[in-house]
């Protein structure tokens, strides 16, 4: 892969990350409305409680947005395995 190809793969990953923090609904998640209040307070000016959202929110998003879809995904993936596993024994059973 070219310079230019890796450079473009890697922007294209980013853009993954940016979207999904834009798509994600902040709103609606109690817990993180909770913390975020927590950090903020009520001292803040404008510029500080913009700058504290952004880093609540990758800080969250990557803790645990992340953290959930990847238990999941493994939990998921871990039963798949299992009925492989008795498939396989059940087949080999002569």
């Amino acid at each position: 892969m070219s310079a230019a190809g890796a450079e473009a793969g890697a922007s294209d990953g980013l853009n993954d990350v940016y979207e999904a923090l834009e798509r994600y609904n902040w709103d609606d998640d109690v817990e993180f409305q909770a913390g975020l209040s927590a950090i903020l307070g009520s001292n803040s000016s404008p510029e500080q409680a913009a700058e504290l959202a952004l880093r609540a929110r990758c800080f969250y998003y990557a803790r645990y947005v992340c953290l959930r879809f990847a238990q999941e995904l493994f939990a998921n993936r871990a039963k798949e395995v299992q009925h492989d596993c008795r498939l396989r024994s059940i087949q080999s059973v002569p």
